[in-house]
């Protein structure tokens, strides 16, 4: 089964099937309801209610699972099929049903008051005031809730994950949820009218949806899928490993319909970057042979060249034309910035130059850059506060000799690839999307071994002193002859 994974030391993890088969039922059901709204309606609505109601009990007794409702609930956000109106609902009543109940279980695991988590809650501290003087204050108001709920609900799940067996679960389970987003987005290809599931792009390209507002959001879910299907992989049977494969194919396909290039090109970065910490520089050429292939043969295809260039390359599609907007807005207010999350709102102004209608979406349009929409958000310091906690507990995962093997893989094959992708498109904020919650539970949990690393350096310090000192408690007087000798 989809959920089940056995450790090679003969260890079982998630063996349970109620989660992952309640939420590609509901999956399932959503679309049939969607399509045959007037005869499916009703029942689909029920199925659904008594559901949740057992995903609600279940998670309560297996925290580790809430990963699963919270990528759904990331996914719903963007589902096109749904009203604009009804998506706020749905999704903060999912933040209330499955986060709400879990900030007291955060508050006294205790790990808010130490290392990187207490600065990430003076972070959110600071992103409260923006809101103050946000010029989007009601949405600035409702991301930053919903980003702390998230945070508080990933510091809970990291505090109920202890050792390796777990952590591969953790990942385990986040595989399902990325696999039945996909499933449910190839369901859709086929079940869905193709005018539903395929958008023209700017450049008059169609390209494959499925069920979110977006083909990015096809890449986003497609990078998730692969990378943690590689972070479970050595903890997985051989009938999971086959899944595994077999998702993964899946979701690369379904990117290439989408033409999401960004995600393919950050996750093929994590795979090197992967292949080297496993192979070494056997890795390095393996993707220099790969990547000379791949210049020489795209361009001699049919229409090779014009897929490759099109778009404007050369600006990124556009990107840095309003990147240089950007920059001179955060020029303005540095240290304050324009508040929490309000990205696009600052197109507004009279004095920004593009007045096409992809950029009169407010606060969702896309900067295509993460690290300024944050700067743009929270101002710079900010934004060097938020790079200072993620990356030091990043580095403790790949260089430290007491960070578990997991975590490293998770570093190089998870994390990096979002913050690359993070470059061209607003992915890595606060547990946003699935790429942003891969993001925040690989640094949860390198900054708790990091603090765990911290606390056992410490302990063996204080023993070694104590052990010091009473050997020179119990050492002999030294004799007549050895002090005449000693003086000398």
């Amino acid at each position: 089964m989809l959920s089940t994974y056995i450790d090679r030391r003969g260890g079982i993890f998630g063996t349970s099937v109620v989660v992952p088969g309640f939420f590609a039922v509901a999956a399932l059901l959503v679309l049939v309801c969607l399509r045959w709204p007037s005869t499916l309606a009703a029942a689909g609505a029920v199925a659904i209610a008594f559901g949740l109601l057992g995903a609600i009990n279940f998670t309560s007794h297996h925290t580790r699972w809430l990963v699963l409702p919270l990528l759904v609930n990331e996914a719903m956000a963007s589902v096109s099929l749904i009203d604009d109106s009804v998506r706020p609902i749905l999704r903060y009543s999912m933040l209330a049903l499955f986060c709400a109940p879990y900030v007291s279980t955060a508050a006294k695991t205790g790990l808010l008051k130490k290392g990187g988590f207490r600065l990430y809650a003076m972070y959110f501290i600071w992103a409260a005031v923006t809101v103050c003087f946000s010029v989007y204050p009601f949405y600035s108001f409702g991301r930053m809730i919903s980003a702390a709920l998230l945070l508080m609900t990933i510091v809970a799940i990291t505090a109920s994950t202890d050792d390796d067996a777990q952590i591969y679960e953790l990942f385990g389970i986040f595989w399902i949820g990325s696999s039945i987003i996909i499933a449910a987005s190839a369901v859709a290809l086929i079940v869905l009218p193709s005018d539903i599931t395929w958008k023209l792009d700017d450049n008059g390209m169609l390209r494959f949806a499925g069920l979110f507002n977006g083909p990015n959001q096809i890449g986003e879910i497609a990078l998730t899928t692969v990378a943690a299907g590689v972070i479970c992989w050595p903890a997985a049977a051989r009938r999971t490993r086959f899944l595994i494969v077999l998702a993964s194919l899946a979701a690369i396909v379904l990117d290439v319909m989408a033409d999401s290039r960004s995600p393919l090109i950050a996750l093929s970065v994590g795979l090197i970057l992967f292949g080297i910490s496993r192979l070494g520089l056997r890795a390095v050429v393996l993707a220099a042979i790969l990547f000379i292939a791949a210049t020489v043969v795209l361009p001699r295809l049919e229409g090779g060249r014009d897929y490759v260039m099109r778009g404007d390359v050369a600006s990124l599609t556009g990107r840095t034309e309003i990147w240089r907007y950007v920059i001179h807005a955060i020029k303005e207010r540095p240290v304050l910035g324009y508040g929490y999350e309000v990205e696009g709102q600052i197109f507004q102004s009279r004095y920004f130059p593009l007045w096409e209608e992809i950029w009169n979406e407010g606060p969702r349009s896309s900067l295509h850059n993460g690290y300024l929409s944050r700067a743009v958000g929270v101002g710079i310091p900010a934004t060097l506060l938020w790079a200072f906690i993620i990356l030091r507990a990043l580095r403790f995962a790949i260089f430290d000799r007491h960070a578990p093997r997991v975590l490293r893989d998770a570093v190089l094959i998870g994390a990096a690839p979002v913050l690359v992708l993070n470059m061209v498109e607003s992915t890595a904020g606060d547990c946003r999307y699935s790429v942003g919650l891969l993001l925040a539970l690989i640094w949860a949990l390198s900054e708790k071994n990091r603090l765990l690393s911290i606390e056992s350096d410490s302990a063996e310090d204080a023993v070694s002193i104590d052990l010091a000192g009473r050997l020179r408690s119990i050492s002999p007087a030294p004799t007549p002859i050895q002090r005449t000798f000693g003086a000398l």
